[in-house]
């Protein structure tokens, strides 16, 4: 963890821990949607809880823009303004080519048009707001919807998390609504899981994970953790696991993403942290997008049920098919990031410097 010259927090194991759990959604979606679901018992036990990753994400974005921002935002009427700006050149471009590749997947593989509607609704970024169809042309494009929402309200959120009695509360609140969800709001509403309301004690935890950074870093690391950290990230994941058993699945993630998140703030080796998953973390979020655009593509030219013919072992086939679906991804993911997202961002920052 370093401090820089514009009083920001920088943990370097983020990046890792967002590679690696984007990578878990790809595989997660390629055993949904490419006919390995209910292939295998072990193979269902184990990947069909991948999909909890995007919590992770929701986690890491409560706790890095505070990282970011939770001295700045205030300072001036320009820095609020210029968060919005930083956030509309890192999110909007990547997403709009995206857009613009599925409603033409859409219509030559399937000869289906996207009504205006949609393509509005998509261009404001506001689709989480929708009540049941929270991701209008982007296949899983509804985490996205939510992040957007909690951009709006970040400034909320921040001085929330200045007052740490604040945030508890907001947190206790939170936990009740994502425990109760069901029973008390989502049941019989279609696509419910989808709903900002489940995943607000994520963005709370990770003001408070932003808190206890002082307390995290004044613990002397030993040459032990090399040793343990493995297990204690198998720990943390069974820990999840065995709450997600006892009262509910996101109680349960929440718990053993936060003490993923404390071990990146105390800092991981290069087991974990290493230049294979920092660039997946700096190519995350358009791997996010492009992994679906990929297992269309993949699909509608027969690659994946060439490989299905050829592979009888269900746990082999899954292997090749996911990794072959993550390396196609990857290598989309890096010239996207390299001459859209990165090139949109440059952009913003020239247009801060003339406003």
């Amino acid at each position: 963890m370093t401090n820089n010259k514009n009083d920001k927090i920088f943990i370097s194991g983020l990046e890792s821990v967002r590679g690696i759990s984007a990578c878990l959604i790809v595989y997660f979606h390629v055993w949904a949607l490419c006919g390995f679901a209910g292939g295998s018992v072990v193979l269902d036990s184990i990947v069909s809880n991948f999909d909890s990753s995007v919590r992770m994400f929701f986690l890491l974005s409560g706790f890095a823009l505070l990282c970011g921002y939770e001295k700045s935002l205030f300072s001036s009427e320009v820095s609020l303004k210029n968060f919005y700006i930083k956030r509309f050149f890192k999110i909007a471009p990547v997403f709009y080519l995206v857009v613009i590749i599925q409603v033409l997947i859409s219509y030559f593989f399937q000869n289906h048009l996207y009504s205006i509607t949609s393509i509005i609704m998509s261009a404001t970024l506001l689709f989480g707001f929708l009540p049941v169809n929270q991701e209008l042309i982007v296949w899983a494009s509804w985490a996205v919807g939510i992040e957007c929402i909690f951009y709006l309200v970040f400034p909320l959120f921040v001085l929330i998390a200045k007052n740490k009695y604040y945030l508890i509360v907001s947190l206790i609140l939170s936990l009740i609504i994502t425990y109760n969800y069901s029973s008390l709001i989502g049941n019989g509403i279609p696509n419910s899981h989808m709903n900002i309301l489940i995943y607000l004690s994520y963005f709370f935890m990770g003001g408070v994970l932003y808190r206890i950074i002082p307390l995290i870093s004044k613990i002397k690391k030993g040459k032990a953790w090399n040793i343990i950290e493995i297990p204690f990230l198998i720990t943390s994941l069974m820990l999840g696991i065995l709450i997600t058993k006892l009262f509910s699945r996101d109680i349960g993630m929440l718990i053993a993403f936060s003490l993923i998140i404390c071990g990146a703030i105390y800092g991981y080796s290069c087991i974990i942290e290493n230049k294979i998953t920092r660039f997946l973390g700096s190519i995350s979020y358009p791997m996010y997008l492009l992994h679906m655009i990929v297992v269309q593509v993949l699909s509608k030219f027969g690659v994946i049920q060439a490989i299905s013919r050829c592979i009888s072992n269900v746990y082999i086939r899954y292997v090749v098919v996911g990794t072959l679906v993550v390396l196609f991804t990857c290598i989309l993911a890096h010239f996207v990031t390299r001459y859209v997202e990165r090139y949109w961002v440059e952009k913003g920052k020239r247009y801060l410097k003339r406003i």
